[in-house]
């Protein structure tokens, strides 16, 4: 195991190409966040708070050979990565997995963990008080949250609104009927 590998990003991607080549050779997964975040589960865990924790699944456990650094990578050259700290990191390989983000509650907006339970405590408790929720967007996400929200708070009215007539329109009728 000669040669190193830095992964710049614990996303998906990042994590599994890290797992995948541990074993190969020296691999540094470099990830401001404690926690790898499963996105998918978030849409279950907004209404379902309790599985939230199973969702959130601490780096220093994804792996079993390599390291993970929890730092920024603040600069990449051909021999390496300079992180927030300062510390510089050499590499024979360098993989750029940054993956995507957005605000909302299935994906943290920065690296805190902490603050990112805190909105989602923030956002159940406020679907737990309203009466009737509007969803913008009846696209897959939408439509899902839509239904888990329908099956997990059944006193809610959900409305899902889009610029379509009806549910996933460039599939077959029968599917979007089924899931309005």
């Amino acid at each position: 195991m000669d040669k190193t590998l830095i992964i710049v990003g614990g996303g998906y991607l990042g994590i599994e190409l890290a797992k995948a080549l541990e074993s190969a050779m020296n691999v540094t997964l470099v990830e401001p966040r404690q926690a790898f975040v499963h996105a998918p589960a978030m849409i279950r865990a907004l209404v379902e708070p309790s599985i939230l924790e199973s969702a959130l699944m601490p780096y220093e456990k994804l792996l079993s050979k390599g390291r993970v650094v929890q730092d920024r990578a603040v600069s990449i050259e051909d021999t390496g990565v300079t992180l927030s700290s300062g510390d510089h990191l050499d590499a024979d390989y360098i993989v750029v997995a940054t993956g995507s983000w957005n605000g909302i509650v299935f994906k943290p907006e920065g690296d805190d963990i902490e603050a990112f339970r805190a909105a989602h405590r923030d956002v159940y408790q406020k679907l737990q008080a309203a009466n009737t929720v509007a969803i913008v967007g009846a696209g897959a996400v939408g439509t899902e949250l839509a239904g888990e929200i329908a099956h997990a708070m059944p006193d809610k009215k959900v409305t899902l609104i889009s610029s379509a007539a009806s549910l996933f329109p460039d599939l077959p009728p029968k599917l979007g009927a089924s899931l309005a």
